[in-house]
């Protein structure tokens, strides 16, 4: 079952350009969506980060799956809409550095089999529809900063709880002033 995100964004999106009947290739992925008041707690993350460029607030997520540039998203979508998984929870509880990206997140220690299957499930999705995945093994994480080399200094945090019911389809753009995203669809669990 298919849930709007923010009131009738879904509606809205479909009046706007169709959801596939599209003209242009689209950088889609497939993400865990804060809520508000996890986002307020995945700020206080980002606090004591002095390095790099923190990402803005609306853009904090979890990435499940990246699909990368697509022609049209029905597929994705239809395929999505059959993804049966279980509730989850995961625990950011440290920072890390991936160098070679130059990105600073936040991510778990250790990670549910109920993230590590919706994430297998997505990558199945897009496999089904044609793209091909990634060979990047799946490290859950939430992107705080970029544009940070080595991990700093910084005070340990409380860890932060992230429940999931839903995951969603998201479409990234580059603008003059950064990456940013759009939820194109979200789903919820069977």
């Amino acid at each position: 079952m298919a849930l709007a995100l923010h009131g009738s964004q879904n509606e809205n999106l479909q009046k706007q350009d169709g959801l596939g009947m599209n003209d242009r290739m689209r950088k889609v992925f497939f993400a865990l969506w804060p809520e508000e008041d996890l986002r307020s707690q995945l700020v206080k993350l980002q606090e004591p980060i002095q390095k790099g460029r923190k990402v803005p607030v609306e853009s904090l997520h979890l990435t499940l799956h990246f699909v990368g540039q697509v022609e049209s998203i029905d597929c994705l979508l239809e395929e999505a809409e059959k993804i049966h998984f279980l509730p989850g929870s995961i625990k950011l509880e440290d920072y890390g550095v991936f160098e070679k990206a130059r990105v600073l997140w936040a991510g778990p220690i250790q990670w549910s089999k109920e993230i590590v299957e919706l994430s297998s499930a997505c990558r199945e999705t897009a496999k089904t529809c044609g793209y091909p995945a990634h060979t990047e093994r799946f490290r859950p994480h939430v992107t705080l900063a970029r544009k940070v080399s080595r991990l700093p200094e910084l005070p340990a945090f409380k860890p932060v709880q992230w429940e999931f019911h839903t995951f969603s389809l998201v479409e990234s753009n580059s603008t003059d002033h950064g990456v940013s995203y759009r939820v194109l669809r979200t789903f919820s669990g069977k």
